[in-house]
């Protein structure tokens, strides 16, 4: 018994700065249910959920729904589209498109996103507004792309994604 609460007490310290709490450790395996699942939280989840925002550039338009890609920890979900939409992985990641002058999307992340499984969407864009002029150009695929996000510890943020550009050249 003085062994199991020895080996709690260190594994909870070795958490960080959780107070000086002790607490008695249950008779029962079956007590031990649950007994850590909010640090198990804490610790694997960063985002509890979110929705990202991406204004796509006014030279460029999203060449299909198509060719929306996800992966989630490097492993790509399989993705179904219906109308403007793109659902992936049973409903748990949702792409709506708003087409037209103020082209964007919006890609709701509806699970947390554990730490070391970096969840990526990528899509193509089709220049469409092309200089004529000889030249070198630099333009941004998107005015802005935004995560407005719900975290596993009860706060909420906001991260700004940077603009990436693409470099053409007209002879």
């Amino acid at each position: 018994k003085d062994e199991k609460y020895l080996w709690a007490y260190n594994a909870i310290s070795n958490l960080g700065d959780l107070g000086d709490a002790s607490y008695a450790l249950p008779e029962n395996a079956a007590d031990y249910d649950g007994m850590f699942d909010a640090v198990k939280s804490t610790v694997l989840y960063d985002i509890a959920e979110g929705t990202v925002t991406d204004v796509i550039g006014s030279n460029f338009d999203v060449a299909s729904l198509d060719s929306f890609v996800l992966t989630v920890g490097g492993t790509e979900m399989k993705g179904t589209v219906n109308g403007n939409t793109v659902t992936f992985d049973n409903g748990n990641y949702v792409v709506t498109y708003q087409p037209g002058e103020n082209e964007q999307f919006a890609w709701e992340i509806k699970v947390p996103v554990e730490d070391g499984a970096a969840v990526q969407l990528t899509y193509t864009v089709k220049l469409v507004n092309k200089a004529t002029t000889p030249g070198d150009y630099t333009v941004p695929t998107n005015e802005e792309a935004t995560l407005d996000y719900n975290s596993t510890t009860g706060g909420s943020g906001t991260e700004t994604f940077p603009v990436p550009t693409v470099d053409y050249n007209i002879p």
